[in-house]
């Protein structure tokens, strides 16, 4: 194929590597992977705003964004996307690992202060 054709294979391969959910069933064991629109548009952070989960009681597959909170017009909407409880080096090196980026959130620059909460 020509380079360019190439390219575009795999930025739209990149795209949805990035951007998709494990599919799990009602006991939380991963069955598959799934891209959900809404739900990739979320960016992480260490102290999110909003939960991104699956809706067990009706759907293995139905994908959720509820706020945990009011969030502001402007505002941006965002999920975590490691566990919530693991110290910061850990969510860091997941982030690194899986998505590639290196978090700058709020959380985590607070935790690099001589005070910082680790966790």
């Amino acid at each position: 194929y020509p380079r360019e054709v190439q390219d575009v294979i795999h930025g739209a391969h990149v795209r949805c590597v990035a951007n998709q959910f494990a599919v799990r069933t009602r006991d939380r064991t991963p069955f598959g992977r799934g891209l959900y629109l809404a739900c990739s548009m979320a960016n992480s952070d260490c102290a999110p705003n909003a939960s991104i989960t699956f809706k067990a009681e009706s759907s293995a597959t139905e994908l959720t964004m509820e706020s945990f909170r009011p969030i502001e017009e402007g505002e941006e909407v965002c999920g975590l996307y490691v566990e919530v409880f693991q110290p910061r080096s850990e969510r860091r090196e997941q982030l690194r690992a899986t998505w590639g980026f290196d978090c700058s959130c709020s959380r985590c620059d607070r935790a690099l202060e001589p005070r910082g909460d680790e966790r």
